[in-house]
């Protein structure tokens, strides 16, 4: 496969970003953490083999980015990095408020189906891992067109599955389906 195992050298990556490329997440915390809001090591980053890569309160950035590039960690990234602010629920809840009106044919559906409610309580009902809410602050800041399709999935899914008469649990699994979805990316 082309450009499999390559980190994407373009001059922008986070706008250049294909599939094609090798996972880049650790490299979107570090810009984040320079550009956005502050990313710090939650606790001792060590990996595999024992070997102290950064300290507890270490702020992340390019140079402690690449100085764990290439290790595998003995705990998940998202347990010992961490965004001073990630997105929270009533954030989450804002934004999808605001996210039809972004578009004429949204505003539209919207209206007529009357959505806000259920929106507002599908993000306040669901159990948020901190995890899951950091990669969505993560995926609005490096990858906005990706974060926009998330909503619209799950704008969408819900949108749908509340018009089929599901059950509650149902469009609540058809929500986070949609805002999930490309958390891989």
């Amino acid at each position: 496969m082309p450009g499999a195992g390559r980190l994407n050298t373009s001059a922008d990556p986070l706008t250049d970003f294909s599939v094609c490329d090798c996972a880049c997440y650790l490299e979107h915390l570090a810009h984040i953490s320079v550009h956005h809001q502050m990313v710090v090591a939650s606790d001792d980053v060590i990996n595999q083999f024992g070997i102290l890569l950064l300290r507890r309160g270490t702020p992340l950035g390019t140079l402690a980015a690449e100085k764990m590039h290439g290790h595998r960690l003995n705990r998940p990234l998202d347990e010992v990095l961490q965004l001073r602010r990630p997105l929270d629920a009533a954030q989450l809840a804002a934004i999808f408020l605001e996210f039809p009106g972004t578009e004429p044919d949204l505003r539209r559906i919207n209206e007529h189906f009357r959505c806000e409610s259920q929106l507002r309580h599908l993000c306040h009902a669901i159990d948020w891992q901190p995890a899951l809410l950091q990669q969505l602050s993560v995926l609005q800041h490096a990858l906005p067109r990706v974060f926009h399709r998330a909503l619209f999935s799950a704008w969408l899914g819900s949108l749908i599955a509340s018009e089929r008469k599901l059950e509650s649990g149902d469009i609540a699994l058809a929500f986070q389906a949609g805002l999930f979805h490309d958390l891989g990316l």
